[in-house]
């Protein structure tokens, strides 16, 4: 078979080095696809550890049904495992999971090059490693690929495919070819720090900890994210990862993109590493174990209230079905009403495609605003309408002035920050995930399918950005670019191109 021919054959030996947690993972899921896979470790007792690991997880599966003792026994008799290198030479795909050292990961892949078979394809499943710098030391890096699972691997349905500088074509189609005959989804990514996952998610966790650094209480962070569909909030994720873990790899990013101020890591986060205080492994993180966070409690419904909802005709339909206990008024803001409006309303909710002149407008007849307005903070908007306001996000509201929390009863109350929490957290998330499309890191198919499975993000956040409309994301970035003086809240380039290009951008910006 010849080197430009992509290789998936289940009789195929697929080699792999480090039996860690990744490693071990990646070996029970070639071996339960009919693999014969050999397991490499630099030590007996790590890599007794990790045979007993898969044969442990392999009972578990025949005990839940999941497969039939015969499929056991026939997996594990294609199973071996060695401390010498030179039993991987035979291998048609070596995969290497050794620790996070560029030099250890170089040595190793030197070592691959010579002594393996041409034909053979050389993966690293380094999550946050160049894969450029890691074909560089080999005399034939053109079948020098990343393939990045992410854990735990036997669960987990997304394998990045990465591809350096140097990787040829056949090399990463074998590749791809593999993360399918293992049940798995592949994506196509180009070599770049973090990734696409890695890169992308820096946002969910640094922009909460820029938040937490304003005075945002955590628990409401993690509620906020939550109650958006997210199914852990940053601070409760951060401590099952390891506070430690996610550290470093923020760093590695950081460090990787020359000091940007995107991926800045937090002071915060550096307390708590310097404490000990690693999360859930440690006994104490952002929250104690194993207890576990306190959640945060969303506010109570008060009393219903008339209220004057205004908006374009779909946004009203959204916000009357999470106000259905007041007594609505609904008005299309593209026919704005002459006139006075009935004296007595507690409030008005301002729609999502609400302008600064509609708002204007209805503070001259209400005695208190609500608005989906989030270029300024609720004192800000109080100081301009010179009215009590309270600013709504999609979870989270921030209030200026009394008598407006039992109409918004069921949010999460939060600093008033300007973008308050939610919004802010996921207009980062769709900045940088346009960064990177604009980069030509993968396609927007990829980027978004790779949040989805990889970091189980409820939506990808391209599809998100567009659902939510590109031009409050970068209305929301500019506020904050401005109000904070902070080049990390710079908007892509390729996300304003689209807003330039396809649809005038509103004024505001809402959640």
């Amino acid at each position: 078979m010849g080197p430009d021919a992509p290789r998936v054959e289940a009789q195929l030996v697929i080699a792999i080095l480090g039996a860690g947690t990744m490693g071990a993972g990646i070996a029970q899921v070639a071996l339960q696809h009919g693999y014969d896979v050999v397991l490499y470790d630099v030590a007996e007792p790590g890599l007794a550890k990790g045979r007993a690991g898969i044969e442990k997880q392999l009972a578990r599966l025949v005990e839940k049904g999941k497969l039939d003792g015969d499929a056991r026994d026939a997996a594990l008799a294609r199973f071996t495992t060695t401390t010498d290198l030179h039993a991987l030479v035979a291998a048609d795909l070596v995969i290497e999971a050794a620790p996070e050292s560029l030099a250890v990961k170089q040595d190793l892949f030197r070592f691959l090059d010579e002594a393996c078979r041409p034909d053979a394809v050389l993966a690293s499943n380094t999550s946050s490693l160049s894969i450029t710098a890691i074909a560089a030391c080999a005399r034939h890096p053109e079948r020098v690929i990343g393939l990045h699972f992410f854990n735990p691997a036997p669960l987990m349905a997304l394998v990045e495919v990465i591809a350096a500088q140097q990787s040829g074509a056949a090399a990463l189609e074998t590749g791809r070819q593999f993360a399918l005959a293992l049940g798995k989804t592949p994506v196509m990514c180009q070599d770049t720090p973090g990734f696409i996952v890695n890169r992308v998610a820096r946002s969910f966790y640094g922009e909460a900890l820029k938040l937490a650094g304003e005075g945002a209480p955590m628990p409401a962070i993690d509620a906020c994210m939550r109650a958006g569909g997210f199914r852990m909030g940053p601070f409760e994720l951060m401590d099952l990862i390891g506070i430690d873990v996610n550290f470093a790899v923020t760093q590695a990013v950081y460090g990787a993109f020359f000091g940007d101020s995107r991926f800045r890591p937090h002071p915060i986060q550096q307390r708590m590493v310097a404490a000990g205080r690693l999360g859930q492994k440690s006994g104490q993180g952002f929250y104690a174990y194993p207890a576990g966070p306190t959640p945060a409690t969303p506010m109570p419904h008060g009393d219903p209230q008339r209220l004057v909802l205004v908006g374009a005709p779909a946004d009203l339909a959204t916000w009357a079905s999470r106000l259905a206990h007041h007594d609505l008024i609904l008005i299309d803001a593209t026919h704005l009403p002459t006139g006075s409006l009935v004296p007595d309303l507690a409030g008005v909710l301002a729609g999502f495609e609400v302008t600064p002149g509609a708002l204007a407008w209805l503070a001259e007849r209400v005695p208190a605003l609500m608005t989906t307005d989030l270029t300024r903070t609720a004192a800000a908007h109080a100081k301009l309408h010179r009215k009590p306001v309270c600013v709504v996000g999609h979870q989270d509201v921030a209030f200026a002035g009394e008598g407006l929390r039992p109409a918004v009863g069921g949010f999460y109350e939060v600093p008033d920050q300007l973008g308050l929490v939610f919004p802010r957290i996921l207009a980062m998330l769709v900045n940088e995930a346009y960064f990177a499309l604009g980069e030509g890191v993968a396609s927007e198919a990829d980027i978004d399918r790779a949040l989805c499975l990889g970091a189980n993000y409820p939506h990808g956040p391209l599809a998100w950005g567009s659902k939510l409309g590109l031009a409050r994301v970068v209305a929301l970035l500019d506020a904050l670019r401005h109000t904070l003086g902070e080049e990390r809240y710079r908007a892509a380039p390729l996300l304003r191109q689209r807003v330039e290009t396809f649809q005038d951008a509103p004024a505001v910006v809402t959640a």
